[in-house]
């Protein structure tokens, strides 16, 4: 059935950005939640010689739910840029719900063996999938409802909803520590916020069920099938290893500042959990309001310019943050350090949104956009717990996280000026967008 266009109202854009970041919602407060609860989930379904390993066990089956965004970009992104963004998104959340109540009513590996672990790592996996295509759906749709001249702003509302999920989990995990004694938040307390996600999934359903589809979308004669969409995508190679590498530090610094800081705070700098959740909080609070900052820049002064300038900042201080925070571990001094990193990234992101979806060929633009994101996001942002662990385990540098956030920022540099650089880029939007 063929939905009507979006009308082009301010109150109608406004409850079209609800309903499409709903979903956004609900895939970042779980994944938020795996990594916070990490410890208590190895506890649970990875029990191993040592805490370490049992930790790594538990991170690496983290960053396996991110080896699957590539292919669910690919597959969902192809089916969102065919059907629609409307249906598409519908079954991207359909996904992600499955893999969310998997996880929710695992029982541990006491009671089931293998079983435990092995689904665990298969509702990660549903996730990673539905997430591979969630992500590129919002922001094109986000894009395509845009104002004239006000795409980073819309846009940054595709990351503003994951901060939102990062503040309801980060006050759910502080109620539980007030209100649980550790060893009941450790046996069973840690599922509450979980089974929050699975109940509150009928509601996401009804909000994206009513969303609209994009003028823009209808407006096309055609669109491609799976094999144009491989093709396009093939021919334009350079164009989303560029988009992936660019990704880099957004995703980096996101799950290093978000994710990965509460166990930091804990395991490495010895705060008590509440300090650290506390910590996250804020850091949520600090980037949703950089975000549409960042968005609202890009689109006054260019997206080149802030991307430049955030990746150096981030490259110059990034480590020397990090160490002056392990060297005075403290409230005050992790707070200080992981809002100066969320200032950083929320003025990068809030850029790199809009200019990711402009530099993709318009009949594959979700696919593109997903498949660069979800590269970067496998190859970096996924694995940031488990390289931050690993880093401070084999070094013994409480601050060597900041060497992995340095090298994505590099690499985010470099793409942003090659991108950037080029004239003859074989996109209609990005001959617009870069010189």
């Amino acid at each position: 059935m063929q939905t009507a266009s979006l009308p082009l109202t301010a109150r109608a854009r406004a409850g079209a950005i609800l309903r499409v970041t709903s979903g956004n919602f609900l895939e970042q407060f779980d994944f938020f939640l795996f990594g916070f609860y990490a410890t208590y989930i190895a506890h649970t379904f990875f029990p191993a010689s040592s805490e370490f390993a049992s930790l790594m066990l538990t991170f690496a089956v983290f960053g396996a739910g991110f080896l699957m965004r590539p292919v669910g970009a690919v597959v969902l992104g192809a089916y969102i840029d065919k059907v629609g963004r409307r249906k598409g998104l519908i079954v991207t959340l359909s996904i992600m719900a499955a893999g969310t109540f998997l996880i929710v009513l695992i029982p541990s590996y006491e009671s089931i063996g293998l079983w435990a672990p092995l689904l665990v790592l298969t509702g990660r996996l549903l996730q990673g999938f539905s997430a591979g295509a969630e992500l590129g759906g919002v922001s094109v749709y986000l894009s395509e409802i845009a104002t004239p001249g006000r795409k980073g702003f819309y846009t940054s509302w595709q990351s503003g909803s994951q901060q939102v999920a990062i503040m309801v989990a980060a006050a759910m995990g502080f109620a539980l520590n007030a209100l649980l004694a550790e060893t009941a938040i450790r046996e069973w307390g840690w599922r509450i916020p979980f089974l929050f996600g699975c109940l509150i999934v009928p509601f996401i359903f009804f909000l994206r069920r009513k969303l609209a589809e994009t003028q823009e979308f209808n407006a096309r004669r055609s669109h491609p099938g799976m094999g144009q969409v491989f093709r396009t995508l093939l021919n334009n190679w350079q164009v989303v290893i560029a988009g992936m590498l660019m990704v880099a530090m957004t995703t980096t610094a996101f799950y290093l500042i978000t994710v990965y800081a509460p166990t930091f705070g804990k395991k490495v700098l010895m705060l008590s959990a509440s300090d650290s959740l506390l910590v996250t909080l804020l850091v949520a609070v600090s980037n949703f309001f950089w975000l549409p900052v960042g968005g609202a820049l890009s689109d006054r002064f260019g997206r080149k310019p802030v991307l430049v300038a955030m990746t150096l900042l981030a490259l110059a201080t990034a480590y020397p943050a990090l160490r002056l925070l392990a060297g005075a571990p403290g409230f005050y001094m992790m707070l200080g350090v992981l809002l100066w990193l969320s200032f950083i990234y929320g003025l990068y992101n809030g850029a790199m949104i809009p200019a990711l979806t402009e530099i993709m060929p318009t009949e594959v633009r979700v696919a593109g956009f997903s498949l660069a994101y979800s590269l970067a996001t496998a190859v970096f942002g996924g694995f940031t717990p488990v390289m931050s662990t690993a880093l401070i385990e084999y070094t013994g540098d409480k601050a060597s996280p900041g060497y992995w956030m340095s090298f994505a920022a590099v690499c985010a540099l470099l793409a942003t000026l090659f991108l950037y650089r080029r004239s003859t880029l074989p996109l209609p939007n990005a001959r617009k967008t870069f010189g």
